[in-house]
C-alpha cells in the first residue's frame, strides 16, 4: 500500500519498532490522519477527499479502506476535528483496527474485559450512534452472563451493583441486545448501538455507586462515538410494547444533569396539581386534534417503532405514553413491581396516561432539537 505523508511514515516506523503493525492498522492510521478538515472544506468535502485516497490502495485493501470510511466516518471526522483532537492510535484502537491496548483507559470506573465470555456477536461494522440502557432482571453479573449465553444474546457492557463495569463485546462489534425496535431513523438498533446492561431486578432502586459508574460509562461512550444527546435511550424507548427497562427506578435526571444534557429539562414551572393533571387517558375528554399533535410530536422526538394512528388512543399510543413517562416524567410514574407468581413486571394503567408534566417535558425536548 502507498502511505501519504512523511509524518505518518515516521509514526508508523515508531509504532512498528514497538510491536508488529497489521496492514489494517496502518490503513486506519492513514485514514484517520486524512480526516482533519482542510481550509474551508465542508464535512462532505472532507469525506470525499478521504474516499479519493482509496486510489492509494488496491484489491482487498482498497475495499477495506472504503468500507471503513463509510462505516465509522462520524468517528474519524469527529475525533480529528474536535477542539482537542484524539490521537490517531486511540481512534484506530476504538474502531478495532489497531491494538486494543492503544485505547484510552477509563479513569473514573474499573473496566474488566470479559470478551471471552461470549461468541454471540457479529464482527461486522457497528457504529454506536445510540447508547442503549437496559436492566438485567438477573441479580448478579454471573447470572446475567449465564442468561445472555443461554438465550444467544450479548451486550457491550454490564454494570455491577458495586459499579464495576464488564465489557462483554467490543463497541465495534454487533452485539445482540436490542431486538426488534427503532429510534428515530434507526431500525437496526443492534448495528447502531452500544448496549449497557445494568444489574437490577427491575423492582428496586439502583445503588449510587452503580449509577455513578453508568453515568461515567455513558460519558465515555458519548465522547468516544460522538453520540447526540437525543440518542441516549432506554430499551423501552425503542420497543415500548414489549420492554420496560430500565425501570422507573433508574434516575435519568441524574444522568442528564451530571452530563449537562438538556439543561433545565427536569425543572418544572407547573404546580403539583398541573403536573399531575391527566390530559389524555382514563375518563378525560380530549379532542382527536390534541391527541394527534402529541402523537406527531412523539414520533418527531424518536418514538418511530410503533404505528401510532393519529387521533386514536390505542394500545400502541398507550405503550409509548408509558415509555415516555418512565424516562422523562418520574414525578407521575408509578414505579414497577414484580408479580411473585410469574416474575412478570406489573404495569399500572395510570402510567399510560398523558399528563401536564408529560406535555411540558415533551415540549422542552423538542426545543432542544
Amino acid at each position: 500500500m502507498t502511505l501519504p505523508s512523511c509524518a505518518l511514515f515516521l509514526l508508523l516506523v515508531t509504532l512498528v519498532g514497538t510491536q508488529p503493525l497489521s496492514s489494517s492498522c496502518a490503513m486506519c492510521l492513514d485514514l484517520a490522519g486524512r480526516a482533519t478538515r482542510q481550509g474551508t472544506e465542508t464535512e462532505d468535502q472532507t469525506k470525499q477527499r478521504v474516499l479519493n485516497a482509496a486510489s492509494f490502495y488496491s484489491g482487498d485493501d482498497k475495499t477495506e479502506y472504503i468500507n471503513e470510511v463509510n462505516c465509522h466516518w462520524k468517528k474519524y471526522y469527529g475525533d480529528a476535528n474536535q477542539p482537542h483532537p484524539q490521537s490517531l492510535q486511540s481512534t484506530c484502537a476504538d474502531t478495532g483496527k489497531c491494538p486494543i491496548e492503544w485505547q484510552t483507559s477509563p479513569s473514573s470506573f474499573t473496566l474488566v474485559d470479559i470478551t471471552n465470555s461470549t461468541s454471540n456477536y457479529r464482527a461486522t461494522c457497528t457504529m454506536p450512534n445510540i447508547i442503549l440502557l437496559h436492566h438485567t432482571v438477573t441479580p448478579t453479573v454471573d447470572d446475567t452472563i449465564e442468561t445472555l449465553n443461554q438465550r444467544g444474546l450479548s451486550v457491550q457492557y454490564i454494570v455491577a451493583l458495586n459499579g464495576t463495569v464488564y465489557q462483554q463485546v467490543r463497541d465495534f462489534h454487533r452485539a445482540r441486545h436490542a431486538g426488534v425496535g427503532a429510534w428515530r431513523e434507526i431500525h437496526d438498533v443492534n448495528s447502531n448501538s452500544a448496549g449497557i446492561e445494568i444489574v437490577n431486578t427491575g423492582d428496586q432502586p439502583f445503588p449510587q455507586k452503580q449509577v455513578e459508574a453508568v453515568i461515567a460509562l455513558v460519558a465515555m461512550l458519548k465522547n468516544r462515538w460522538h453520540v447526540d444527546d437525543h440518542y441516549i435511550s432506554g430499551h423501552s424507548d425503542i420497543s415500548p410494547e414489549r420492554k420496560d427497562d430500565p425501570s422507573g427506578y433508574f434516575p435519568w435526571s441524574s444522568l442528564y444533569n451530571e452530563l449537562s444534557i438538556f439543561p433545565d429539562l427536569f425543572n418544572s414551572s407547573l404546580s403539583d396539581t398541573r403536573q399531575n393533571r391527566v390530559i389524555i387517558g382514563g375518563n378525560v375528554t380530549y379532542t382527536s386534534e390534541r391527541l394527534s399533535k402529541v402523537q406527531t410530536d412523539l414520533i418527531q422526538l424518536g418514538y418511530t417503532h410503533l404505528n401510532l394512528p393519529l387521533g386514536s388512543y390505542d394500545n400502541n399510543t398507550a405503550d409509548v405514553f408509558e415509555a415516555f413517562n418512565r424516562h422523562f416524567a418520574p414525578e407521575i410514574f408509578k414505579k414497577e413491581s414484580i408479580d411473585p407468581a410469574n416474575q412478570e413486571t406489573v404495569h399500572y394503567e395510570s402510567n399510560k396516561y398523558w399528563y401536564g408534566i408529560s406535555q411540558e417535558r415533551l415540549d422542552k425536548l423538542l426545543s432542544y432539537s
